[in-house]
């Protein structure tokens, strides 16, 4: 019994210690995001996953990361885990974000899909991505029309 009352402290302790490691980890990944620092911001989401695999914002800009550096097959499996989850509608620039990875791996035909969604259903945000999921379209049927010729 001794050895267990002895135990409790150090495990609360290890538990205190984790978790404020997850939020320094969590606090540079995002300062790295914000910078615009993908490779490394990419290295702390991807660390961050390693505590906690359900934080939506996490996996959603470890996705965005991971497209900036041409990951698009580890892009594409977190943002389709953000755009699966209850927490969907908190990450309006997520189809844009699928349909660059889908554009990256050569499927044009989920490329224009998933910019599709976004256009129709995301009129009201910032015009640049607007115009860009645009012109993701028109290359996805330029990609799509070279096959068929």
């Amino acid at each position: 019994m001794k050895r267990l009352l002895f135990l409790l402290p150090l495990l609360t302790l290890s538990w205190a210690l984790l978790s404020q490691t997850q939020r320094q980890v969590e606090k540079a990944a995002d300062g790295a995001f914000g910078a615009g620092s993908f490779a490394e911001a990419y290295e702390y989401y991807t660390l961050l996953m390693e505590y906690d695999t359900t934080i939506m914002d996490a996996n959603y800009k470890l996705g965005v990361a991971a497209n900036q550096l041409f990951a698009y097959p580890l892009a594409e499996k977190k943002l389709l885990e953000v755009r699966q989850s209850e927490e969907k509608v908190n990450f309006p620039y997520v189809d844009y974000w699928l349909g660059v990875a889908s554009q990256g791996q050569g499927k044009y035909e989920e490329a224009k899909n998933y910019f599709e969604t976004f256009l129709y259903s995301s009129s009201s945000l910032d015009a640049s991505f607007l115009d860009k999921a645009r012109k993701g379209m028109d290359k996805a049927d330029w990609a799509m029309n070279q096959g068929e010729t």
